[in-house]
């Protein structure tokens, strides 16, 4: 009994001796990074001189839900980078060699996938609301 007791005991600091071992050697910032152009990418045209779209009166989607479906493909975005990650070792030779100025097919078909993604949520965020098409109509 006294054994199993001991276990238990140890089981929290194995747990945490796991998690930091697994993210000791973690990079957040490649995340982050990631993060942060794929937002500027989906957004960017918020900032044109035609003006807002996605954050305009004439979109009949909410401001909360543009940003529930803006962090799901960010945390979609994430989850693939860290496959992505973990898979590279047991890519072939061809993917992961660089074909100039340090990228490979792997990094080349990251970012198509990352515009593709970013065309399909720009796609989700916007629907034109029946007040900007009785707008557009009357003119």
């Amino acid at each position: 009994m006294d054994a199993w007791l001991s276990s238990v005991d140890a089981t929290p600091r194995a747990l945490a001796l796991v998690f930091y071992d697994t993210f000791q050697y973690f990079s957040w910032w490649i995340y982050l990074g990631e993060a942060l152009i794929y937002t500027a990418l989906v957004f960017t045209g918020e900032l044109s001189k035609d003006g807002p779209r996605i954050f305009s009166k004439g979109n009949a989607r909410s401001i909360q839900f543009i940003i529930a479906v803006h962090i799901n493909f960010l945390i979609v975005l994430l989850l693939l980078l860290k496959i992505a990650c973990s898979i590279d070792p047991s890519l072939p030779d061809w993917m992961t060699r660089h074909i100039g100025r340090g990228l490979t097919f792997l990094d080349l078909f990251s970012i198509l996938g990352m515009m593709f993604m970013a065309f399909i949520e720009r796609r989700t965020l916007y629907v034109e609301s029946n007040a900007a098409k009785n707008t557009h109509h009357a003119s």
